[in-house]
C-alpha cells in the first residue's frame, strides 16, 4: 500500500510538472517555429518580387502560414532620390508587414527587415541598391493592394503579386550607355524616411554609402566616386498585392 501511495504521488507530480512547465515550453517553441517559417516564406517572397524587379516577370505568389498573424501593406515609408540637378521623390513605398506575438516581419524596397518587439530591426534580405566607384543603382519597388485591408487567417495565405509598372527614372534618356552621356553624376544622394531607419543605416554603413545626416526617421546617405563622376541608374517598379485566404 505504502508503495503504490508512493508511485502514484510520483505520477501525479510528474502529469503537473509536465503539464505546468512542459506545455509552456512547447507553446514557446511553437511560436518560435512560426516565426522562423514567417521569415523563410519573407525571404522567399523577396526573391519572387526580385523576379519582377529584375527579369520582366509579369507576376509571381507565394504562400504565408499565419496562424492568427496579421499580414498587410503599410504605405508608410517614403524616399527620396537626389543627384546634381535632378529629383525623384517616391512616397507611400510600401512595406509588405507580417505580424505575430509581438514580431514584425516585413519586406520593404527589395529588404526584408525583422523586429522582436523593441529591439532594433535585423535586415535579413539586401535591397538592389549599388554603390561602386563607376556607378550607382537606385531599385525602389513600390507595392500597393486594391482594397488596402489587412488579411489575418487561423490557416495560410496565398500572397499574390502583379506587375502593375516599371519606369526608369534616371537617366531620363534610356539610350545612355556610357559614363560620357547624360547618366553620368558626381554623386547621388538617398533619403530614407521610415520605421525601419535602423536596418537601413546597418546596410548602407556596410554597402559602402557614407552617412550625410539624420532626423528622427529621417536618414540620408551617399554614393560618390573618389574621383570623377559615376553612371546612375535610378528605376521604379510598381507591384500590386492581394491576399488569398
Amino acid at each position: 500500500m505504502i508503495a503504490f501511495v508512493i508511485v502514484f504521488s510520483l505520477i501525479i507530480t510528474s502529469v503537473g510538472i509536465t503539464y505546468t512547465y512542459g506545455l509552456s515550453t512547447l507553446d514557446e517553441y511553437q511560436e518560435g517555429e512560426q516565426k522562423r517559417n514567417a521569415e523563410r516564406a519573407f525571404v522567399a517572397l523577396s526573391d519572387n518580387l526580385g523576379d519582377i524587379e529584375d527579369r520582366q516577370v509579369q507576376g509571381r505568389s507565394g504562400e504565408l502560414r499565419l496562424s492568427g498573424g496579421t499580414v498587410s501593406v503599410q504605405e508608410d515609408t517614403q524616399v527620396n532620390v537626389t543627384a546634381p540637378n535632378w529629383n525623384r521623390s517616391f512616397g507611400e513605398v510600401g512595406a509588405l508587414t507580417y505580424q505575430y506575438e509581438g514580431t514584425r516581419i516585413e519586406y520593404e524596397s527589395g529588404a526584408v527587415f525583422r523586429r522582436d518587439g523593441d529591439s532594433r530591426r535585423v535586415m535579413l534580405s539586401e535591397p538592389e541598391f549599388q554603390c561602386s566607384g563607376s556607378h550607382a543603382v537606385v531599385s525602389i519597388v513600390t507595392l500597393s493592394t486594391p482594397d488596402g485591408t489587412a488579411f489575418s487567417s487561423d490557416g495560410t495565405a496565398q500572397v499574390i503579386a502583379e506587375l502593375d509598372r516599371r519606369y526608369l527614372r534616371y537617366p531620363l534618356n534610356r539610350s545612355v550607355t556610357s559614363s560620357s552621356d547624360t547618366a553620368a553624376v558626381d554623386h547621388v544622394n538617398v533619403t530614407v524616411n521610415s520605421s525601419k531607419t535602423e536596418g537601413w543605416s546597418d546596410y548602407f554603413e556596410e554597402a559602402g554609402w557614407v552617412a550625410q545626416g539624420a532626423t528622427g526617421d529621417e536618414i540620408t546617405y551617399r554614393c560618390a566616386p573618389d574621383s570623377g563622376q559615376l553612371d546612375l541608374y535610378v528605376r521604379q517598379t510598381v507591384i500590386e498585392i492581394r491576399f488569398i485566404g
